[in-house]
């Protein structure tokens, strides 16, 4: 059990770790900014067919406008 105990250690540790890490989070972060986008543009939609009034619109979007700054962020 120690012995496997160090190995999974020296493995989350290691550098192809953490570069797979590194690389599942840029992922992550595109799929929610594509996300983000998707949800500006349904807005616009609502907005366009009169389904939502201008205060909500830039509410909701200015709330977008910050998640995507957030994520847009290098870490």
């Amino acid at each position: 059990m120690s012995g496997y105990r160090h190995q999974q250690e020296v493995f989350n540790d290691s550098t192809e770790a953490q570069a797979m890490a590194f690389q599942m989070d840029l992922l992550e972060r595109r799929l929610r900014l594509k996300a983000l986008r998707a949800q500006r543009l349904e807005l616009y939609s609502h907005s366009r067919h009169h389904q939502i009034g201008g205060d909500v619109l830039r509410e909701v979007l200015g709330e977008l406008d910050l998640s995507e700054a957030n994520l847009s962020q290098v870490k």
